[in-house]
C-alpha cells in the first residue's frame, strides 16, 4: 500500500468503540471535597502561526480542551485552547488575541485536580475483598474531538503572463485520548487538496494530493507511567525527527522520562508508507519539579537513519530549556557522527555540528526585555495557510544571529529594536535592523502593529515597511487591514530593481460555538510581480 488515504481513515473510524463518538462529562468530585481553584502559570516557548507551544504538560495539570489565559501586567490579552498534551509540554490553538502573543509570555490556568485516592479496608476472614476502584479519566477527556476545515486559495497573476492558480483543500483532525473511557487513544491529521493551474500559453493542469500527517493508536491507562503509540506520528520530545511510521514507547516519572522509537520515513513523493528509509532512536529527559516558578528540562537523544542497510545519518540531539521570572532560555543542538562512507566521501571529521538554535530573553526590570539568539538550522518546509511578503522576507534572512530589546510603555504599548547578521540563505551574508511598534487594543477595540526594516546583503540593499490594524467589530467579529512596501536596489546596477507594495483585508468571525470563518483579500504590485490573492477558510471544531 503506497498511500494512507481516505480508506485508511475510514477503517480507523469504523474500528472505534461504540461509545467513542459520545461525549462524557467530567467526573464530579464527591460531596464535601474541596476543589483547588488556585491558578498555575506556564510560559510560551514558541509561536508558529496560530499554534502556541508551552513549557508545561499533564504533569503540571494541563489537559486537552482546557482554556488558558495569556496575561501581561495583570491583564488578559489572549485566550488559548489546549490541543495536545505530553507529560511536560502542551500545544495550543489561539482563540483570541493572536496579535498580542509572544514567546516568553505568561499563561495562567486552573490546574486539573488529580483523581482522589481511595482506601479499601482489608477484607474480613471469609470475605472477598472488593475490587479497587477504576482509575478516573483525566479531566477534559470526552471521547473524540477535533476539527474539520474547508479552505480555498485563488491567485491571479496581473502581469502579461495572465496565469491563474486555485486550490480547494479539506483538512481533518481527530483527537480521542481515552475512547469510551478506555486506555485506547486515537489521533488523525489528514489534509487533501486539488490544484488547478492555467499557464501563460493557455495550457491547463490539475493535480490532487492527499497527505496524512498523523494516524495512530495509543495505549495510556493514566495510572502506570508507560505509554505506547503505534502508527504515523512524531516524537514530542525530538522535533527534529518529524514524522515516522512505527512504534513509540515512553516512560514518564515525576522528574524524568525515557523513550524509544523505531519505524520508517514516509515516501518523499506521495507521503505514503515506505520501508526504504528506516530510523531508530532513544531519548531521555530530566526536568524540574512540576508547578515550580522556575521550570527547566534537558533532553538528549541518539538517532540513526538507514537506507537500504547503508548509513543515512547518525546523530546526537540535545535540547535544553529554562523559564523563570527573569530569564527564558531555549537551546537545541544536533551533532552528526560520521563513519563509513560519510566520513570517507562526504565529511572530513568524525563529528559535525549540523543544527544549532539558541534563544535568550532576560527581563532585568518589568518594562525592558533583552533578547538574542543564534540559528544555523537547515531550511525546513512549513505547512502554512498563507504566505505573505513579510513571511517570505523573514524566511530568507532566518539563519544567523540577532540581538535586541523590547520596551513596554504602560500596559498596551511596546517598542522593539533588533539587529541581525544573516548567513547561509539564498540572500548570502546580510545585515538587517528592525524597529517595531505595537499598541494593544486601544479602548479594547483597535490594535496597531508597525515594522520598519533596513537591510543589505551581497547583492542588494533595501527596506521593508509594514502596518497592521486590527478592529474588534463585535464579540465574534474581527476586521484586519494591513499593507506594506519592500524596496530593493541591486548593487550591480544592471538588473531590474525588485520593489513591491501590498495591501490586504482580513475578516474573521466566530459562527456559533464551534464554527470559525476567515476571509482574506490581498493585492500586490511590483516591478516584477503583480497579483491578486483570495483565501477562504471555514472550520468546525467539535
Amino acid at each position: 500500500m503506497r498511500a494512507l488515504g481516505p480508506l485508511f481513515l475510514a477503517a480507523l473510524l469504523l474500528a472505534l468503540p461504540a461509545g467513542a463518538q459520545e461525549g462524557a462529562s467530567e467526573p464530579t468530585p464527591p460531596a464535601g471535597a474541596a476543589v483547588d481553584e488556585a491558578r498555575t502559570t506556564a510560559r510560551i516557548t514558541y509561536v508558529s502561526g496560530s499554534t502556541v507551544y508551552l513549557d508545561a504538560g499533564s504533569q503540571q495539570g494541563l489537559a486537552e480542551k482546557m482554556r488558558l489565559e495569556v496575561t501581561k501586567d495583570g491583564s488578559v490579552v489572549a485566550v488559548l485552547e489546549v490541543t495536545y498534551v505530553s507529560p511536560s509540554r502542551a500545544v495550543c490553538a489561539i482563540l483570541q488575541g493572536a496579535e498580542a502573543i509572544r514567546a516568553g509570555d505568561t499563561v495562567s490556568y486552573v490546574s486539573a485536580a488529580p483523581a482522589a485516592t481511595s482506601v479499601v479496608a482489608p477484607a474480613a476472614a471469609g470475605e472477598v475483598a472488593p475490587p479497587p476502584p477504576a482509575p478516573a479519566r483525566r479531566p477534559g477527556d470526552a471521547g473524540i474531538h477535533g476539527r474539520v476545515g474547508l479552505r480555498y486559495l485563488a491567485v491571479r497573476d496581473r502581469t502579461e503572463t495572465g496565469a491563474e492558480y486555485s486550490q480547494p483543500a479539506l483538512d481533518l483532525r481527530l483527537d480521542g485520548p481515552y475512547l469510551g473511557g478506555s486506555p485506547v487513544g486515537l489521533k488523525v491529521d489528514a489534509r487533501t487538496r486539488r490544484t488547478y493551474q492555467t499557464f501563460a500559453d493557455g495550457s491547463e493542469a490539475n493535480e490532487g494530493r492527499t497527505r496524512v500527517y498523523a494516524a495512530s493508536l495509543s495505549w495510556d491507562d493514566a495510572v502506570t507511567p508507560v505509554r505506547f503509540t503505534l502508527g504515523r506520528q512524531s516524537s514530542p520530545e525530538l522535533a527534529t525527527i518529524s514524522i515516522f511510521d512505527g512504534l513509540l514507547a515512553e516512560y514518564a516519572s515525576s522528574n524524568w522520562s525515557l523513550g524509544a522509537f523505531g519505524g520508517s520515513q514516509p515516501d518523499p513523493v506521495d507521503f505514503g508508507y515506505s520501508s526504504e528509509i528506516r530510523e531508530y532512536g532513544v531519548y531521555h529527559q530530566v526536568h524540574g519539579e512540576p508547578g515550580s516558578s522556575r521550570r527547566w528540562a534537558v533532553t538528549t537523544g541518539l538517532i540513526g537513519s538507514y537506507q537500504e542497510s547503508e548509513i543515512n545519518r547518525e546523530f546526537v540531539y540535545v535540547q535544553g530549556r529554562y523559564t523563570g521570572p527573569e530569564f527564558l532560555v531555549f537551546f537545541t543542538e544536533e551533532l552528526d557522527y560520521n563513519r563509513g562512507w560519510k566520513k570517507d566521501e562526504a565529511e572530513e571529521s568524525t563529528f559535525t555540528s549540523t543544527g544549532t538554535f539558541l534563544s535568550l530573553q532576560w527581563r532585568p526590570v518589568r518594562v525592558v526585555t533583552l533578547r538574542g539568539g543564534y540559528d544555523n538550522r537547515r531550511n525546513v518546509r512549513l505547512y502554512r495557510d498563507r504566505i505573505t511578503p513579510v513571511t517570505e522576507f523573514d524566511d530568507a534572512y532566518r539563519t544567523g544571529f540577532w540581538a535586541g530589546l523590547l520596551f513596554r510603555a504602560g500596559d498596551r504599548i511596546q517598542i522593539g529594536v533588533d539587529g541581525r547578521r544573516s548567513s547561509g540563505g539564498d540572500a548570502g551574508t546580510a545585515d538587517s535592523y528592525t524597529l517595531t511598534f505595537g499598541m494593544e487594543r486601544i479602548a479594547k477595540v483597535v490594535g496597531l502593529h508597525a515594522r520598519a526594516t533596513s537591510y543589505q546583503n551581497d547583492y542588494e540593499e533595501g527596506s521593508l515597511y509594514s502596518l497592521d490594524l486590527d478592529f474588534a467589530v463585535g464579540p465574534r467579529l474581527n476586521l484586519g487591514v494591513s499593507g506594506g512596501r519592500r524596496d530593493a536596489t541591486h548593487l550591480s546596477g544592471f538588473e531590474t530593481n525588485d520593489n513591491l507594495t501590498w495591501v490586504s483585508l482580513d475578516l474573521d468571525v466566530a459562527l456559533g460555538r464551534g464554527w470559525f470563518g476567515l476571509f482574506s483579500l490581498e493585492r500586490s504590485d511590483g516591478d516584477v510581480e503583480a497579483a491578486d490573492q483570495a483565501y477562504l477558510m471555514v472550520t468546525y471544531r467539535f
